[in-house]
């Protein structure tokens, strides 16, 4: 079992192995939920290397979503565990900074996970998101 992943449309919990689920005709998005953040109750949990969408909104979201995977999956190969140490115990601390930061950001309390952790959920727009990763990312 290398990981869970859950299909929002439906709500399955489905064990992978070695090909992702396919999401049905029409829906734009496939999401993978990492156990290993769901262990560290990061919710929610999503694997950025395993997930992906059909097309974007616009260049913009396209351009800073790519970045950010990028950014996330680099930080994976360096900290697969997501312990988190001090940026300047690694190869590349700027790298470290962004990804932690980023990580970090995207770990807040989303409304769907409101009841996994407590936390109260914030509403985030997409343009505040986009906003902010940016900002992480060219930091």
């Amino acid at each position: 079992m290398p990981g869970e992943t859950t299909r929002s449309s439906t709500n399955i919990t489905q064990d992978l192995v070695d090909v992702p689920i396919a999401i049905p005709e029409g829906f734009d998005a496939r999401i993978t939920f990492d156990r290993t953040r769901a262990q560290l109750r990061s919710w929610p949990a999503i694997d950025p290397s395993h997930t992906s969408v059909r097309s974007n909104p616009d260049p913009r979201h396209e351009q800073i979503a790519s970045a950010a995977r990028e950014t996330l999956a680099a930080y994976a190969v360096l900290d697969p565990t997501l312990a988190l140490p001090h940026p300047p115990t690694f190869h590349d601390p700027a790298l470290a900074e962004r990804a932690q930061r980023l990580l970090r950001y995207l770990a807040h309390a989303f409304r769907p996970f409101e009841h996994l952790d407590g936390e109260p959920a914030a509403d985030t727009t997409v343009a505040r998101l986009l906003d902010t990763v940016e900002d992480i990312l060219g930091s």
